[in-house]
């Protein structure tokens, strides 16, 4: 997991994100070593590491779009300086 240091609203966002899906990421792994190990061939373990990569894939989406959203607010800040 990222080490994030300073007290800023973005550092302090981009630590909420990776704290709220620290179980999730340690599922993912845990099951990546399940099907490395020879677990490919058992449904039940696909079914679930789908839906772990599903849960990741939207978690990743929200912190994109957050990051999106502090980027429009700067720039109208920058803009409203003009």
């Amino acid at each position: 997991m990222a080490i994030f240091t300073g007290t800023g609203l973005m550092v302090s966002t981009a630590a909420a994100f990776e704290e709220g899906g620290a179980e999730l990421f340690a599922r993912e792994i845990e099951l990546r070593k399940k099907l490395a190990d020879g677990g490919s061939s058992d449904p039940t373990i696909l079914a679930e590491y789908q839906a772990v990569i599903s849960e990741v894939s939207i978690l990743r989406n929200a912190q994109s779009s957050t990051v999106k959203v502090f980027k429009d607010m700067d720039a109208t800040i920058v803009a409203n300086f003009r």
